[in-house]
């Protein structure tokens, strides 16, 4: 009779055999997981050092985070639409990204930071907000101060131009890890952010729904727009209006947002703009009568004004000043400081 059990002609079982089989692998495979497990140990030990020598993350001293909690953080230059409150000078322009928190338990934790005056506008289920962390020159909307922590430094909440090179992402992902006991935690980084949900990220109007102008074409010193497949000639003064608001519908597809100021947190002050920022405001200007489009890219002031529209050197979209001209029957009385940004 054969013994199927048998593997060999001492006699030894072959699922015994096989066992100690299994064994020798799983062996090999714990002792290549504790030498992984050894050596991520070892390089986040010289990660602490190098940080503390460097007095990362006790600089940044973030606030702590509940176990449960979700760690996020978000980097931009910009947001996709205009705010109708400064809140770092007038002679600022400042725009608002729109964070709408979806419905859920776990509580969200999240670093947010962009380099230019930016108003972190909440809306949803905020209550998911364990806390939000921010930067100098940035604000935030809908939240309680409570949920609310201004980080000392840039570094601790950088910008994108702060994460523009390789070693820059490893210091922050390092002062995170660090931080945070090696929590896992999920990044987005973007030159504007416009209106999306969180902690998803999915655009909640996409920028084709949005209203948009299209280019003036010019040809022979014209200025025409496209009707029905025919070309019809502009005035000056409609073209030039038109070319500021295909501007500002390119580069702020989101519009102006008309935020409270008494329901801002944030570390200035907060001021109403009397001329809205940026193109917004070359519009209200152009609508009012003060300026006067000439040609397509000239705009001519007409009567007197104290305040020109701020932000096109500090973050507009072509990081370019804007000249004016004057009517000769005009006199100026505009503060030096903000007649500046167009020179």
């Amino acid at each position: 009779m054969v013994d199927l059990l048998r593997s060999d002609a001492k006699g030894e079982p072959k699922g015994k055999s096989n066992d100690a089989k299994k064994s020798k692998v799983l062996t090999a495979v714990q002792k290549e997981r504790a030498r992984r497990r050894a050596e991520y140990d070892a390089q986040f030990e010289a990660k602490r050092v190098a940080l503390a020598e460097a007095g990362l993350p006790e600089i940044c001293g973030y606030p702590a985070k509940s176990e449960e909690a979700s760690l996020h953080w978000l980097s931009a230059l910009r947001g996709g639409a205009i705010s109708t409150i400064a809140i770092d000078g007038l002679h600022q322009g400042t725009t608002v990204v729109r964070l709408h928190v979806e419905k859920g338990e776990q509580p969200l934790y999240l670093i947010a930071g962009a380099q230019t005056p930016v108003i972190w506008q909440f809306t949803g289920a905020v209550d998911r907000i364990e806390r939000v962390i921010t930067r100098k020159g940035n604000a935030v909307s809908g939240l309680d101060g409570k949920q609310v922590h201004f980080a000392p430094s840039g570094v601790c909440v950088p910008g994108p131009s702060d994460l523009g090179q390789a070693v820059a992402q490893r210091t922050f992902r390092s002062t995170l890890e660090v931080a945070f006991d090696r929590q896992r935690f999920d990044g987005k980084t973007s030159e504007w952010m416009g209106s999306r949900t969180f902690p998803s990220h999915e655009r909640i109007i996409r920028k084709d729904q949005l209203d948009t102008v299209d280019k003036p074409i010019r040809r022979n010193g014209k200025v025409y727009e496209m009707v029905d497949g025919t070309l019809r000639e502009l005035e000056n003064h409609e073209a030039a209006r038109r070319q500021v608001q295909y501007q500002f519908n390119r580069d702020y597809p989101y519009g102006v947002v008309d935020i409270d100021p008494e329901k801002l947190v944030l570390q200035g002050k907060a001021q109403v703009y009397s001329v809205l920022p940026l193109e917004a405001g070359l519009l209200q200007l152009l609508d009012q009568g003060v300026l006067r489009g000439d040609a397509v890219n000239v705009l001519v002031i007409t009567r007197p004004v104290e305040m020109l529209p701020s932000g096109f050197r500090t973050n507009g979209a072509d990081g370019k000043g804007r000249r004016f001209n004057v009517d000769p029957e005009v006199t100026l009385d505009i503060e030096a400081g903000n007649l500046s940004d167009y020179n």
